[in-house]
Parts: structure tokens; C-alpha cells; sequence
């Protein structure tokens, strides 16, 4: 494991590059009041700052994996009782199973292989409790082509800017060239940079994977809307076969 992730110098901004996705959140609200028992034990792979699990935090037991240390350092700050984890998320170890297990904003595009992905499903799979759930999302190589071919694009949180651009460089792996300016005074601005990789495989591809060992119960896009042909993202709630 490499001692340092390209997501740690974002670490203490990555809320803000984020942003809030307060429609990712309520799908999870409403999936969790529908199908979690209480006291119910959650797992989140790629937490970074535990955003997400915050929202069950009082209430549950939660866990969350990531590759980066910096990020599982704020989720410590954010959540002190919760279990936070460094490891691969296409192959990790817990030794418990969950009634809850979600990966979200297009984590599991960090996999560069598809064989990554499988391994993902399947550490899932050996980690999810009888009833359990399973939630993940991922950016559709129909959404990495369109980036791909578009110019940069800033976006703007407050004071701070963020520009983003994508570049293809083979048939299913991109690399996303993040440059985040950090205002920090009067006409002052810090430059953090880093260059995320992400891969990207033909939509049927991977929900035909899932269902080798899952029922879907549910898949949306981006706008939590019946996934499509051309959909952007995809939003696929599971259970165990």
C-alpha cells in the first residue's frame, strides 16, 4: 500500500470540492429507514471524510474503508466512536458482516481493472449479513467519453476554485487532472493539485456482474430517475441473492 493516496493533500478541503449531494443522501436516508433494522451495523467503502456516515452515526454502529490516510484522519475528527479502516476496497478483510453496505460518488471508478470491480462485489458479498443491503454508484463510460472530449471546466465554492479536466487514455481508464485554489486572503490563493484516475466499463457490463450474486432491487440515474441507455451515472440498490 503506497504511503501516500493522491486524495490526502485534499483531504482537508474535499468537503468543499464535493460539495453537499443532498440527493445521494436522501436516497440513503430513504433505503435506510426502509430496509436497516436498528442499531444496525453499516459499512461505507472509499468514506473519505465520512460525510455520509455521519448521518448514521447516533444511532449505529458504522465503518468506513479508504485507501487515503489524510481523509480517514478527518473522518476520525468528524466521527470519534466510529471504526475507520485503511485498506483496498477491492479486497479487504473484516471478519463481521453488515446490514449496510454502500459505496458512493463514483468510488469504485478509482478501480482501475475490472477485475478490481469483481473484486469489490465479492469481498461485498462475504460481508453482508442474510438481509443486508447494498448500495453503489458509479460514472458511465457514456459519462468519462463526454468529459473526456469537453474543455475544462471550473466550478466555484465560495471564494475557492476548482478546475477540472479529463483525459482519455486508453479504452476504459481516464485521468482527471484536479487543480484546487485554496483562497486564503485577499487576492491569495494556494494551488493543490492532483491527478485522480478513474475507469469506466459498458453499463450492462456491470450490472450483468451483479447479478451473478445479487437481486437488484432498484437502479436509477443521475437524477434518481429510471437508469437509461445514456444515463451519466448509475444508482444500483442490492441485496443478496
Amino acid at each position: 500500500m503506497a504511503s501516500r493516496n493522491h486524495y490526502d493533500s485534499l483531504a482537508p478541503f474535499y468537503d468543499k470540492v464535493i460539495g453537499n449531494n443532498s440527493s445521494a443522501k436522501k436516497f440513503l436516508t430513504q433505503t435506510a429507514k426502509k430496509y436497516l433494522p436498528k442499531n444496525a451495523d453499516i459499512l461505507e467503502l472509499g468514506c473519505g471524510t465520512a460525510e455520509n456516515l455521519l448521518q448514521f452515526a447516533a444511532k449505529n454502529n458504522v465503518t468506513g474503508i479508504d485507501i487515503s490516510a489524510g481523509m480517514l484522519k478527518e473522518a476520525k475528527k468528524k466521527i470519534p466512536s466510529g471504526k475507520f479502516i485503511r485498506s483496498d476496497i477491492s479486497d479487504f478483510h473484516l471478519n463481521k458482516k453488515f446490514d449496510f453496505i454502500f459505496c458512493l460518488y463514483d468510488t469504485i471508478n478509482h478501480l482501475n481493472s475490472f477485475k478490481e470491480w469483481q473484486g469489490l462485489f465479492k469481498s461485498v458479498k462475504a460481508h453482508l449479513k442474510e438481509n443486508g443491503v447494498f448500495i453503489f454508484d458509479f460514472n458511465t463510460l457514456y459519462k468519462l467519453n463526454i468529459l473526456a472530449e469537453s474543455d475544462i471546466y471550473p466550478e466555484f465554492s465560495g471564494d475557492d476554485v476548482l478546475l477540472l479536466n479529463v483525459k482519455k487514455f486508453s479504452a476504459n481508464n481516464f485521468n482527471w487532472n484536479i487543480k484546487f485554489f485554496n483562497n486564503t486572503s485577499t487576492a491569495k490563493y494556494t494551488l493543490f493539485e492532483e491527478n485522480i484516475h478513474e475507469s469506466g466499463f459498458e453499463t450492462k457490463k456491470v450490472l450483468d456482474e451483479i447479478k451473478k450474486n445479487f437481486k437488484i432491487i432498484k437502479t436509477y440515474n443521475e437524477n434518481f430517475k429510471p437508469a437509461a441507455k445514456n444515463s451519466l451515472r448509475i444508482f444500483c440498490l442490492a441485496v443478496l441473492k
